[in-house]
């Protein structure tokens, strides 16, 4: 408080907890008794002004307090902004709906969004000449949206504006929950910092704490206090640092923005060339089938001195600093309850994969990464989210949810909770469930299905009382959720439902909460930090309680919860100031690596440690490199300060000479007797038109000449000092240089000078002025070499700085390199590789096509696109479904011509041995890939003893550098590429026949259910009943059958057999040929043997 008194402004960054409410309110009660301020508002959260009215009036009884409260339409409002004009008030307390509808006059809203149209132009011809077509687009669409604003404003009668925000007696505003008013508009040139279409809310506080700036400096001028702090506007959040450190920027232009335009940062592009660094990055997609070249804001540089600025009025207070009992968490963490989704989940997280390979950059409203992110975790949240089903109980989140719930419920139910000041005696515990996906939506009625229901009839359907379930949602006025928060305190209330949005702030439900659900992780680690601040609190009765996070396994759930835990840690450096000279960007949005989306897709922890394992190695080096950072920087310091102080030693002797002689020229009075030499004579001072043109002359006589080469010529002479004309290329302007100083002319400037005798005047003028002031020239010198001395000296009395943890990061080096082997194991073995094929096999053949899931969750681009409304394209999922289906199995004929086409041929039925060409000992070239464990390995040999090997990670990369080195080797030989295919074909074919003659008893089992019976239960096959394959009376499916089988879909799966192998050694056979043409008696989709 005492800061805030003394200082202009304050960014309370307080933890949650706190107790920022007193501290405000303090601070604005105090600064009005000392005639600081006259009418202070406080902006509050709307579900927060009954508590910050009971709160405020407790610390102040005494006060003159007014609250915005149950206003409900435009005269009340009116009413109260009159109330504030005519009363001395010390508080005013304003919901934040209230304070953004009391608008700001006309002429003061155009004037701004003027201002903010100029802006956006700026951005948009940078953005055009970089050829950034989204963010040009995203650009003319504010433009757009700015002007439409504009027009309405100017089109609305005066009669509407009545009493506006400059006619209440507001002098001063505190912000409470300030992070609510980030989205202020900011073009730029970088996707990554640009928000082209701010909020409302944050546009209206701009343009009334710039009216409240100058509102204060006008009365500080008039009261002879120019210089006095212009309290205007203060900030009160625990989270100013959401997202990505441009917030900062953004706290900076509402509470300082005198700090970034006296460091000419005033945009935020050119704070951006301070702080940010852009990278160009390689970045692969989630399916690992493409790698992109991205420029994003990846690091910032120069964090101390970012950090140091906002020190400037930024005040913390961390957790560690609060002197009270707090309650501790059971295990000391969050606990992780994990579970299942089901297949339907599983396969359309599958198709996002698809779905991110298909992004065009040029088409982002079809398609884009937060699109498919959203998508994921609505199929991770609940499948009917997306479209799809709802899930069987095992893999539902709801009934996990309910499990734990009841569970905590039933354990403490005749536990005592003894009165106290924040509620009565009661018995039981209360449960805080965040859930942000599947909300009640405002006016759906009480029919209406959504996640809070579904748990609210899990609860129910477990024993629990309907009514002791309440909704956030069904609380909409600051009086109704008081009545709640006093229901949660006393019992009546035992589970309460509630998003972050409603519940994540202020809510002070803690007394008897015991567990708290996460059935969703919240976007940012701002919000989590919210969440868990309403169980660690300040008068929770209980000395341990319980935070669970529900994660689905395979899921985005455990990818977003690194996610927010890499933002948490982000934040918190950045509030203890303990920060390197660069940090990586945390990112505003969610963007996955590769092994991200595989840690999270396959649930391997091999590929989680890989991501821990390349993380940390950035950490070593980026502390390494900051140490070789200093050191550089302190050598090159000491290199540079030794050159300069060289430098002017040797200059400083010709500089006193020259600074002499021109004082002396200057010291003489008579104009007459001061002369200039030019080349066409001598003319003294007083002769000034003469001297202009002489001036002219010359000038015009060396133009040329010095904008070809650069060099500088002299034009003239004064007290026998050379006046020399340079040009400059880069600049595209001319120098005038006298003794140590020189004056820069813009070509305009310079013709004037040419062409007009009162141009050449002002030439003269200048230089008679350098003369004028040459004498102190060698003292600055002087000066500057006594400073260099004593950086230098400074400089080399610092000690080199020592990196010592070189063998923890060739370890974790090795660590990371060991770990990128395995997973390559993983992804591309042969085994691996076959799960994939097998499951798009599945997958294709159940009618899952390509982007099935964009079109259950379209956008409105991509209804337009597929020319039908987006109810229309929901509905007709199922037909394009089952016309894939039909696709697929009329294109099996297709598919075995392809494979028998193939010229690279699986050796043995693990498919870790593959050939191409002819045999390594027939003389002409070949080549064979094997799989080793860890990489695949290439051997290609030219038939006449040449041999060519190589390692790579990738089976396709090792057949396609197999195929160039033979067909290079046969081109050599001069032998045709088909007959390399063809020996590839017969190859193929002897196997395929070979395959095919293998005989030996196989025990077929066909179990029919009643579906197959009433098809034809003649065909059915007895269980113990043995087939010959080679029997002249073995049987054959009947394809009509088959057809029928699969078009059921009503036969048990049974274990999948090979009707070839044998005891003896392995055949050369290809298991995929044989899934798909059916050799073993089953169908596509494996169902039944």
């Amino acid at each position: 408080m005492t800061r805030f008194l003394h200082d202009e402004t304050i960014l309370l960054d307080h933890v949650v907890g706190a107790g920022k409410t007193l501290t405000i309110t303090a601070s604005c009660m105090e600064a009005k008794r000392l005639g600081q301020i006259r009418q202070p508002w406080i902006v509050v959260p709307n579900h927060l002004l009954g508590q910050w009215s009971t709160e405020a009036r407790d610390a102040y009884p005494n006060a003159n307090i007014l609250v915005a409260a149950d206003l409900d339409g435009r005269d009340d409002r009116q009413r109260f902004v009159g109330q504030t004009a005519v009363g001395d008030w010390d508080l005013v307390i304003v919901p934040q709906s209230v304070f953004s509808r009391i608008a700001m006059r006309r002429e003061a809203q155009i004037e701004y969004l003027e201002g903010e149209l100029g802006e956006l132009r700026e951005a948009l011809d940078a953005a055009n000449s970089q050829g950034a077509e989204f963010t040009v687009k995203q650009i003319e669409q504010a433009i757009k949206n700015a002007e439409a604003r504009v027009e309405k404003i100017i089109a609305a009668k005066a009669t509407d504006e009545g009493l506006t925000f400059e006619q209440s007696g507001c002098d001063f505003l505190f912000i409470d929950e300030a992070h609510d008013y980030k989205n202020l508009t900011r073009p730029s040139n970088s996707a990554d910092l640009a928000v082209t279409n701010g909020s409302q809310r944050a546009t209206d506080l701009e343009m009334k704490a710039k009216h409240l700036r100058e509102k204060a400096r006008a009365l500080g001028a008039e009261q002879g206090m120019a210089h006095a702090p212009a309290k205007a506007i203060a900030f009160a959040t625990g989270t100013p640092i959401s997202n990505s450190l441009s917030e900062i920027w953004v706290m900076t232009k509402y509470l300082r923005p005198d700090l970034l335009h006296e460091a000419g940062l005033g945009r935020i592009d050119n704070w951006a060339g301070t702080f940010a660094k852009p990278v160009s990055v390689p970045e692969m997609n989630t399916t690992a089938t493409r790698i992109q070249m991205k420029t994003r804001m990846a690091e910032y540089a120069n964090v101390p001195q970012l950090v140091a600025m906002l020190d400037q009025f930024r005040d913390v207070v961390t957790s560690d600093r609060i002197p009270v009992r707090l309650p501790v968490l059971d295990g000391g963490a969050p606990k992780i309850v994990e579970f299942d989704m089901g297949q339907d989940a599983i396969d359309a997280m599958a198709d996002l994969d698809v779905r991110m390979s298909q992004i065009q950059g040029d088409r982002m409203d079809l398609d884009n990464s937060l699109k498919i992110a959203t998508d994921g975790r609505n199929l991770t949240m609940y499948p009917s989210l997306a479209n799809l089903g709802a899930p069987d109980p095992q893999h539902s989140r709801v009934e996990h949810a309910a499990d734990l719930i009841w569970q905590v419920h039933r354990d403490h139910a005749d536990l005592h909770i003894p009165a106290d000041k924040y509620g009565p005696e009661m018995t039981g515990v209360f449960q805080l469930v965040f859930c942000d996906r599947g909300t009640p939506k405002a006016g759906a009625g009480p029919k209406a299905r959504n996640l809070y229901t579904e748990l609210r009839d899990a609860l129910v359907a477990r024993g629990m009382k309907r009514e002791e379930i309440a909704f956030m949602h069904d609380y909409d006025n600051p009086k109704a959720k008081a009545r709640l928060v006093q229901a949660c305190a006393d019992g009546r209330v035992r589970v309460l439902l509630t998003s972050t949005k409603k519940g994540g702030t202020g809510l002070n439900v803690q007394r008897a909460l015991k567990q708290m659900i996460n059935l969703d992780p919240a976007w940012t680690a701002a919000d989590m930090e919210q969440r868990l601040g309403r169980i660690i609190r300040q008068g929770n009765v209980h000395e341990t309680v319980s935070v669970v996070n529900m994660v689905a396994r395979r899921s985005y759930d455990a990818m977003m919860y690194q996610y927010v835990a890499r933002k948490s840690n982000f934040v918190a450096m950045i509030r203890k100031a303990d920060v390197p000279p660069t940090m990586d960007d945390i990112g505003g949005d969610l963007t996955v690596s590769w092994a991200q989306s595989k840690a999270a897709a396959t649930g391997d922890p091999v590929f989680v440690e890989q991501v821990e394992a390349d993380q940390k190695v950035a950490e070593l080096e980026a502390r390494r490199d900051a140490v070789l950072n200093a050191n550089a920087a302190r050598n090159a310091a000491i290199r540079a300060l030794s050159r300069s102080i060289t430098a002017d030693e040797k200059r400083l002797p010709e500089v006193r000479e020259v600074a002499g002689k021109l004082a002396a020229w200057s010291a003489v009075e008579d104009r007459a007797q001061r002369t200039w030499a030019f080349p066409d004579g001598t003319i003294p001072d007083s002769q000034t038109a003469e001297l202009a043109d002489a001036l002219r002359g010359s000038l015009i006589r060396l133009k040329d000449e010095v904008t070809r080469s650069s060099d500088e010529q002299v034009f003239g002479v004064i007290g026998g000092v050379p006046l020399s004309l340079g040009y400059s290329q880069t600049l595209g302007q001319f120098s005038v240089t006298v003794g140590e100083e020189t004056a820069w002319y813009e070509r305009d400037r310079f013709f004037n000078v040419l062409e007009r005798s009162t141009g050449a005047q002002g030439m003269l003028s200048t230089i008679r002025k350098i003369a004028d002031r040459a004498d102190r020239h060698p003292t600055t010198i002087e000066s500057r070499i006594e400073h260099n001395r004593r950086r230098l000296a400074q400089a080399e009395a610092e000690p080199e700085l020592d990196f010592t943890d070189t063998a923890e990061l060739e370890a974790a080096k090795l660590r990371a390199e060991e770990l990128r082997l395995e997973v390559n194991a993983r992804e591309n073995s042969p085994e691996a590789l076959r799960r994939v094929r097998e499951d798009q096999q599945r997958r294709a053949a159940d009618g899952q096509y390509p982007q099935w899931t964009l079109d259950l969750n379209p956008t409105d681009a991509w209804a337009e696109h597929r020319n039908m409304s987006k109810a229309e394209l929901i509905a007709s999922v199922p037909e394009r479904m089952a016309a894939a289906r039909q696709a697929w199995l009329d294109g099996a004929e297709i598919r075995e011509q392809n494979r028998k086409a193939d010229p690279w041929m699986a050796l043995d039925d693990t498919e870790a041995i593959w050939q191409y060409g002819f045999d390594s000992g027939s003389g002409r070239p070949g080549a064979r890939v094997s799989w080793d464990e860890r990489q695949w390995h290439l051997e290609a040999w030219d038939g006449e003893g040449g041999i060519d090997r190589d390692a790579v990670n990738t089976r396709g990369e090792a057949f396609s550098l197999g195929s160039r080195l033979v067909d290079t080797f046969a081109a050599d030989r001069q032998i045709p590429r088909e007959a390399i295919h063809q020996a590839s074909i017969e190859r193929r074919e002897r196997l395929d026949s070979t395959a095919a003659r293998a005989t030996g008893p196989v025990d077929a089992v066909v179990e029919p259910t009643e579906a197959v019976t009433e098809l034809d239960g003649d065909v059915i096959v007895e269980p113990t009943e043995t087939v010959d394959i080679d029997a002249p009376d073995a049987f054959e499916l009947d394809e009509t059958l088959v057809q029928g089988l699969q078009a059921a879909g009503d036969v048990r799966p049974l274990r999948t057999f090979d009707p070839h192998s044998t005891t003896g050694p392995q055949r050369h056979t290809d298991p995929l040929p044989q899934y798909e043409a059916g050799y073993d008696g089953g169908y596509e989709d494996g169902r039944a043997v």
